[in-house]
């Protein structure tokens, strides 16, 4: 009976000694990281929410001849001067959407005309 008292005090000890150094740690984690109220890392720009106000459309007429010949040389793109034509400040690539059936093919150019991004969006028709 003596021997279960001193475990059980023993436990009880250990216990709160592991509990207490515990409670001495001030470091709260995020996601697995240390953060303390020093850290900026939770605060974002409100630019990095709305990232398409950087994108605006261009006119045929503003591109350069560099750009224009470029994109002309490759006959994928056979008729790209009517499609819509923006330019992403943040990225510095051209974006020009051009549309076949129900599909609108998003293609990035940098400033030679040289294609460097591609994406594709389909419009379900309900048909």
């Amino acid at each position: 009976m003596r021997g279960i008292v001193i475990v059980f005090f023993g436990l009880v000890i250990f216990t709160s000694n592991v509990h207490a150094q515990t409670e001495a740690d001030s470091t709260t984690y995020v996601h697995g990281l240390p953060v303390d109220e020093d850290d900026t890392v939770a605060t974002f720009p409100q630019t990095d929410f709305y990232p398409n106000e950087n994108v605006v459309k261009v006119s045929y007429e503003t591109l350069s001849k560099k750009f224009k010949k470029g994109v002309s040389k490759i006959d994928q793109f056979a008729g790209w001067e009517k499609s819509p034509i923006y330019f992403d400040k943040n990225t510095n690539r051209y974006l020009i959407e051009m549309r076949e059936g129900n599909d609108i093919k998003i293609y990035g150019f940098n400033e030679n005309g040289r294609p460097v991004t591609y994406d594709e969006v389909s419009r379900n028709t309900g048909q």
